[in-house]
């Protein structure tokens, strides 16, 4: 997956005033815009800002298929029109749109195409549309190859690329500028990630250009060579070239470095971590431009040359430097460019200056509107944990890249990864479902990071470590280090009918994956294999199990249950405050009352933006100690039930007499826990007071609070792996026991408690998020109404007489 950026030659020449919706020159901001926090962008506002660009360009669009701006077409034709399909296909229109059809046949005649940007975005569309889509794949692939074979004959003596070519007696081509350059790069490294052969020495010319036209302060101005344009665009660092140079450099040292510190041969990599020579100078040159960006990072103005000399120039073209700074972010797994939150400045400053006919200025720029917008929502997969002091935690630089680029093909969806830490930025482990941790040595954390990391596994993430070739110091850390974070949980080697194995693609069950989890689900795997080292090397062909494994992990953790966009994090922490609360205790029995510890304080959050009503979970208690609880509900859940003593079932049938309620949950529809909960609740009431609780009770049909509560009609259950889902039942099955016309226990065999979490959970027999969601909502209303009106009661009854009005 990988961001474009704007050229800004390109843009220049693409952007046409008047009729086609003129220049757009966004509102001046104030310093204290750039990178502040106060951004409240959703999934909807990004989408609906897409979609209202997707109109405006759909409407500039002529009645042949083509975009035309006048400016373009006699330096650039076909550029437009290039670029606006490949647009229109990233955002989503299908090829069988027959205005998207339209613009395709455009592109399919070369005729006049001799220009590096239309090729480039040529080539572009062309890697991301299938063979199979067109009525002669053969001619479809040769259109491809012909593409690169066009760019890599553009590439000049300097490494770098021209606008375009002259053509006739004489003909020459164009000095070669930095925006060019990274576009052409750009689409060959798509074109690398479809499979097409790119040769090598494209990469090592285009590596020299970067490296010898970067300025002394670490950015890149426009030009590489003498030309034409003011000194101002050659000698100055900019932001927009800044960020192009910067995710070039990530592109060449895909291509040529992967394997500096000698192939991986099954168990380890020589040299592996080690600072290796010959890769110096582009990790050097990365890390000043990263230097560059930081210090002069800003979403509302294009950093560049100072106003006297370049004036509003670079400010025109405001959506190519967003465009830019999401790619670089993007490719590089970074979530800030300096203290900043890229992604919530960027979607921030689009949406803040789309103009009211949905575009930003003109049709070119539209498009490096939506480009930015719809490449930085991309869902973040993988999160890689950076921890302790230097680089140990990743000896691997792209693994984590080059397994989510992999897993993404194979799945057919686009995801990204970025990096975090525990102790600067602990709630950005909650973008994604999965942290990768690898390294040599043992994994040190502090206290405070293992809170973190243990909260993060109670809220449903999963965690991959992966022993950095093959190294027995990091898997006997990691086992040790999880078996005292996790005491709970079982572990071991995963067994052969683990779903691992099977739930993507068949994997050969081997002693090189061992896990913690409990009875519905593996939290923690731990590999022992080095397979980062073959992701690291994008040995996909002959690694094949390695990659496998690791898809089928990220499968086993996301199933059914895709990450959301950039705007929503997987795990959404925030709540509302209620206006309402329940007290709620978690009940002590002999079986695994523990499971799923955060359940309801994720529930609580989900409630209270629902209908106002909150949870205060105290304290576990014990059935014994329940005279001194002041909780009103008592929440029973787990895998496996175990009884009570006999003095904990008096205090237990004491508090349901006297006002108290009992909701219990088979976690995961567990048998174990089933049969032996409804043998205690016959036991303790007697078997004519356990009862299913009818359809047309006031939970299921939510009639006791109108407006609040939900009808419970048609439930959704969990797809099941290797099982079909249970029968689609009209309402969920509850039981309870009434006590003086109220249910003082309500119960579920279906299961609740992964659901309320959102817990990914492959085998779980129970309802979805939403519908799980939905029964306790209703479960908790009816017990918070029926305990206001005990409350209003006791008011009324034992209330002192108002006092007589006084004189003023």
């Amino acid at each position: 997956m990988r961001f474009l950026i704007h050229v800004a030659a390109v843009s220049m020449v693409l952007a046409t005033p008047g009729a086609q919706g003129g220049e757009m020159s966004p509102p001046k901001l104030g310093p204290a815009a750039a990178g502040t926090r106060r951004h409240a962008i959703t999934e909807d506002d990004v989408n609906l800002a897409i979609q209202r660009a997707i109109e405006f360009i759909l409407s500039r669009q002529e009645v042949d298929g083509r975009w035309i701006s006048p400016e373009s077409e006699t330096e650039c034709p076909n550029c437009l029109t290039a670029l606006a399909a490949y647009t229109l296909h990233k955002a989503g229109v299908p090829l069988s749109n027959r205005r998207l059809q339209r613009a395709v046949q455009k592109l399919w005649d070369r005729t006049g195409a001799n220009t590096v940007p239309a090729r480039s975005f040529t080539l572009m569309l062309w890697c991301a549309l299938q063979p199979e889509s067109f009525r002669d794949p053969e001619v479809f692939k040769r259109q491809r190859v012909d593409d690169i074979r066009f760019l890599r004959l553009q590439q000049n003596s300097s490494g770098g690329w021209g606008l375009t070519v002259r053509s006739g007696p004489g003909a020459e081509k164009r000095p070669a500028d930095n925006s060019n350059s990274q576009l052409a790069l750009l689409a060959l490294s798509e074109a690398a990630t479809a499979d097409l052969k790119v040769s090598a020495k494209i990469w090592r010319e285009a590596e020299g250009s970067w490296l010898g036209s970067a300025n002394p302060d670490g950015g890149w101005g426009y030009l590489l060579s003498d030309g034409p344009e003011p000194a101002s665009l050659a000698g100055h660092s900019m932001g927009s070239m800044t960020a192009g140079g910067l995710a070039s450099l990530y592109i060449i040292y895909d291509q040529l470095y992967l394997d500096a510190e000698s192939p991986f041969n099954g168990r380890f990599k020589a040299k592996c971590g080690q600072d290796i020579e010959k890769t110096r100078p582009i990790r050097k040159a990365m890390d000043r431009a990263w230097q560059w960006l930081g210090e002069h990072y800003r979403p509302d103005a294009v950093a560049g040359p100072a106003a006297d000399a370049a004036g509003d120039l670079w400010e025109t073209y405001l959506t190519s430097y967003l465009f830019g700074l999401g790619r670089v972010g993007v490719t590089s797994g970074r979530k800030r460019i300096g203290s900043f939150v890229w992604y919530q400045d960027v979607a921030a400053q689009l949406l803040r200056t789309q103009q009211d006919d949905g575009s930003w200025g003109n049709p070119a720029q539209t498009c490096f509107g939506v480009l930015a917008l719809v490449e930085g929502r991309t869902p973040v997969l993988i999160n890689k944990l950076k921890y302790g002091d230097g680089d140990a935690w990743n000896t691997d630089r792209r693994d984590a890249a080059n397994l989510t680029r992999w897993f993404g093909r194979r799945v057919e969806s686009a995801f990204t990864w970025q990096v975090v830490e525990l102790g600067t930025d602990p709630e950005d482990v909650y973008d994604a479902p999965v942290l990768l941790i690898t390294g040599h040595e043992a994994p040190s954390l502090s206290d405070a990071e293992r809170a973190k990391l243990r909260d993060f596994v109670h809220a449903g993430g999963t965690v991959l470590a992966v022993a950095c070739c093959s190294r027995p110091d990091f898997a006997e850390g990691c086992r040790a280090l999880f078996r005292t974070m996790f005491p709970r949980f079982e572990a071991g080697l995963l067994p052969a009918d683990h779903p691992v194995w099977t739930i993507l693609d068949p994997v050969e069950p081997g002693e090189d994956c061992y896990g913690f989890g409990d009875d519905c689900r593996t939290s923690v795997f731990i590999l022992d294999n080095g397979a980062c080292c073959a992701w690291q090397q994008n040995l996909i062909d002959r690694e094949q199990r390695r990659f496998s494994l690791g898809g089928n992990i990220l499968g086993y953790a996301t199933f059914n249950h895709p990450p959301p966009g950039r705007s929503t994090p997987y795990f959404d922490r925030a709540a509302v405050e209620p206006l309402r609360k329940l007290e709620i205790a978690r009940l002590i029995h002999g079986g695994d009352w523990w499971a799923n510890p955060e359940g309801m304080e994720r529930f609580s959050a989900t409630l209270s933006a629902r209908n106002g009503l909150g949870l205060d979970e105290g304290d576990p208690v014990r059935a014994e100690d329940l005279g001194g609880s002041g909780a009103g509900v008592l929440w029973v859940t787990g895998y496996r039930f175990g009884p009570f003593s006999a003095a904990g079932r008096a205090e237990l049938e004491a508090f349901l007499k006297s006002g108290g309620t009992l909701v219990a949950n088979a976690s995961c529809g567990s048998t174990a826990f089933d049969a032996p909960f409804q043998d205690f609740a016959v036991d303790l009431f007697g078997p004519e007071a356990w009862q299913r609780i009818p359809a047309d009770d006031p939970i299921m049909t939510g009639s006791f609070a109108p407006g609040l509560a939900s009808s419970l009609q048609s439930m959704s259950y969990r797809p099941r792996h290797q099982a079909s889902p249970p029968p689609r039942l009209d309402w969920p099955i509850l039981h309870g026991i009434r006590h003086e016309g109220r249910w003082v226990v309500i119960y579920s065999p279906y299961d609740l408690a992964f659901g309320i979490s959102r817990h990914n959970c492959l085998d779980c027999v129970g309802y979805v998020p939403r519908d799980a969601e939905a029964v306790l909502a209703n479960i908790m209303l009816y017990v918070a109404q029926r305990q206001l009106l005990v409350e209003r009661a006791s008011k009324t009854t034992s209330a002192p007489p108002e006092p007589a009005e006084q004189p003023q």
